[in-house]
């Protein structure tokens, strides 16, 4: 599993690492962490803010072995059919030229 439990993302590229080492995410709710498990389908999203919630939330996922070996599975599969490095250092290039022609 891979926690993450940040308050602020952009793109996670640790997430990505881990989703391709077949590792499902537990992360926090916050927009682009939520997108990443509704599309992948591959973790569950918790409330960091309010710690029992997100330990119970967590316990109960840990309970449930079948479904994060199936997640884990799909991590895995979601990275190698959609992502690669020149599609992610492609993406990179874009933002890094919206930046730059907004500085202008």
């Amino acid at each position: 599993l891979y926690i993450m439990a940040s308050r602020y993302e952009g793109l996670p590229l640790t997430c990505l690492e881990a989703m391709s080492s077949g590792l499902p995410l537990i992360v926090s709710n916050i927009p682009i962490l939520t997108e990443f498990v509704e599309k992948s389908k591959a973790g569950i999203v918790v409330d960091f803010n309010d710690t029992k919630m997100a330990a119970n939330s967590i316990l109960q996922y840990l309970k449930d072995k079948q479904l994060i070996k199936k997640q884990g599975e799909q991590a895995r599969r979601f990275i190698t059919d959609g992502w690669d490095w020149k599609d992610i250092s492609r993406k990179y290039l874009e933002e890094f030229q919206k930046l730059m022609q907004l500085s202008k």
